[in-house]
């Protein structure tokens, strides 16, 4: 709805009370710009939103604003999407017959709503860097920064991390098979099994053709082993292509293997390298398969 003309809406129910302080005691452009310095300062399209109605509910010429707001009032409404996913901004004017007043905030919320679209926008490119676009799942860029992440905080608290490496079982088979396109379904398949058995801490990414990498913080080898049977356990219930059973060999290797987990590359790729050990004694022991790597074993000997 646009924002340029009010409209007098007679409600069934009145409104909450609000009670605030103006953001300045004059009103008017000391207000209005105290409350764009504090929209602007936002991080993110969701912070900025919230900020925008927090900061026009504080000016004196409006009595309330809200976002999604359930309420009419007998007072003139300027609403205006903020952006197409996201919400619209409501506000109800003090004075709802002062034209200049009501066409001073009706800019002012084409400029709060440019500014949240603007945020999503930002959002949105930069989600589609970092994703794997036939999956949904992280690609390899993201993946490295958020592993680096994670093993930064390893080394600075000593949690515990676990990677696991994975591969589809015969899936040169199945793209030979049934073309490309059964190769994508069966990825997306083993994609929501993922999402379906992890949790939001935990990170998965594509990081190529079918080989999906899962960081489980806060996990170690033996942890990382029983999520992967919950996830043997998903997919055995998935099955895009009838006669041909998805399965995975998965390898994992947890930060007790590094000899000092620190928080750069060089942990990443030696992390990495005895993941993908373990992956290939688990492809070489038959198919849905999940292996730790041995240096796991030891250290676990060496620990009782």
């Amino acid at each position: 709805m646009s924002a340029s003309a009010p409209k007098r809406l007679v409600p069934p129910t009145a409104p909450p009370p609000r009670a605030h302080a103006p953001l300045s005691a004059g009103g008017g452009g000391r207000g209005i710009a105290r409350a764009l310095a504090f929209i602007v300062d936002a991080r993110g399209a969701a912070d900025m939103a919230q900020r925008c109605a927090r900061a026009l509910g504080l000016l004196p010429t409006i009595r309330w604003a809200e976002l999604d707001s359930p309420w009419t009032s007998g007072a003139d409404l300027l609403t205006i999407a903020m952006s197409e996913q996201g919400p619209s901004l409501t506000v109800a004017l003090a004075d709802p017959e002062n034209e200049a007043v009501a066409a001073e905030v009706g800019e002012l919320l084409g400029v709060v709503a440019a500014l949240v679209r603007r945020e999503h926008a930002v959002e949105i490119l930069s989600a589609q860097a970092r994703t794997d676009a036939l999956t949904g799942l992280w690609n390899r860029r993201a993946f490295d920064e958020l592993m680096d992440q994670s093993l930064s905080r390893a080394a600075r608290a000593g949690e515990h991390v676990a990677l696991m490496l994975c591969d589809i079982d015969n899936f040169k088979r199945i793209n030979d098979e049934l073309g490309h396109h059964g190769g994508d379904q069966a990825l997306i398949a083993v994609a929501d099994a993922i999402r379906s058995v992890t949790r939001p801490s935990d990170v998965a990414a594509r990081i190529g053709g079918d080989e999906i990498a899962i960081l489980l913080s806060g996990c170690d080898a033996e942890g990382a082993h029983a999520a992967a049977a919950r996830l043997q356990r998903a997919l055995s219930r998935a099955n895009p292509h009838a006669g041909h059973a998805l399965t995975l060999s998965m390898g994992i290797a947890d930060v007790s293997m590094l000899e000092t987990p620190r928080p750069d590359a060089g942990s990443r790729t030696t992390l990495l390298r005895l993941a993908d050990e373990a992956l290939y004694l688990a492809k070489n022991s038959g198919r849905d398969t999940v292996v730790t790597h041995p240096s796991g074993e030891k250290n676990q000997s060496n620990a009782a």
